[in-house]
């Protein structure tokens, strides 16, 4: 039997550009990406993006089953073609497509991991959700601007500022977060503190003007 396909060669055409041939990217298992990978290198800046490429480069080497669906949820294993046991659980709404993969990749670092990208796949979401989108990571989060050798800066729009400040304290609260995990003395100390920083910062005016930032370190601005 020959099965063929109506849009075959779609994706293998060849483009002839200033004398020389090249293959279209959008072949085999990578075209099926294609559609999210445009989409990422539209809206993330171009370090954030080559790390997205890099899980989204990854889906192929998974595979995905449906496992149940409670109250329009979704749950999905991912597992890993080469080793059986290395599995992951992604429950996402097929309504608002929300979820959490088991790996907390997203959590974590703010890039959408292997596993729930194999998802997409899977349903052919094309576009990634607007809500596993960070703000510090899309490409006009990158309009401050220095203004003086103590790294004083000052952004271009209140969603830029806000991306900035919540980038810099990320950071600034997994350094300390490290600082305290290997100890339990250090552990209650960092609680205590949180403790008491959220009793200050509900009183703080959740509108507060012409807030600046110090950047102590260039990744808060890839």
């Amino acid at each position: 039997m020959l099965f063929v396909c109506a849009k075959e060669g779609k994706y293998v055409a060849k483009i002839e550009n200033n004398g020389v041939v090249e293959e279209n990217e959008e072949t085999e298992e990578d075209g099926k990406g294609i559609p999210r990978k445009r989409h990422g290198a539209k809206i993330y800046t171009r370090n954030v993006f080559n790390k997205f490429n890099d899980e989204m480069s990854g889906v192929f080497h998974y595979k995905v089953e449906e496992v149940g669906n409670a109250n329009g949820i979704q749950s999905f294993i991912v597992k890993s073609k080469e080793h059986e046991v290395k599995k992951f659980e992604v429950p996402l709404d097929l309504q608002t497509y929300m979820g959490v993969c088991e790996c907390q990749n997203f959590e974590f670092v703010g890039i959408l991991c292997t596993h729930i990208l194999k998802v997409f796949v899977r349903l052919d979401i094309d576009a990634i959700p607007d809500h596993f989108i960070l703000p510090r990571w899309r490409q006009k989060a990158n309009k401050f601007r220095i203004i003086d050798s103590e790294g004083l800066v000052h952004d271009d729009g209140k969603e830029e500022s806000e991306a900035l400040r919540l980038g810099h304290m990320c950071q600034e609260s997994t350094k300390l977060a490290c600082l305290a995990a290997p100890s339990n003395e250090a552990y209650m100390i960092y609680i205590e503190a949180m403790n008491d920083l959220s009793k200050k910062l509900l009183k703080v005016p959740k509108n507060t003007p012409n807030l600046n930032l110090i950047v102590l370190d260039p990744i808060l601005m890839i």
